[in-house]
């Protein structure tokens, strides 16, 4: 199934599926490969905007675009908008 959805859709890199719920403090989900590069750090676009997000890492619900969108909107031309990490992602990125 995986190597189908790279085969269809040029774009995406790696495929995973979840494998469980959401658990824990920061509601992550347990994530299998399937197919595909195995790195977890991917570029998200949505409302013109782009997102580095580690799905291995955070919790993300495209529910929330609204949600991200109004963050965004508060965001000046040339302006960024991060979380600093202790940890660095080297050569996911």
């Amino acid at each position: 199934m995986g190597d189908e959805i790279l085969r269809r859709m040029r774009n995406v890199k790696g495929v995973f599926e979840q494998e469980g719920g959401i658990q824990g403090e920061y509601r992550l989900r347990k994530l299998r490969h399937l197919a595909g590069e195995t790195r977890t750090m991917t570029l998200h676009r949505e409302n013109g905007c782009k997102f580095w997000v580690d799905i291995a890492r955070v919790y993300y619900s495209p529910r929330l675009s609204t949600e991200r969108l109004n963050v965004a909107m508060m965001v000046r031309d040339g302006e960024k908008v991060y979380r600093q990490q202790e940890e660095s992602f080297g050569d996911q990125l």
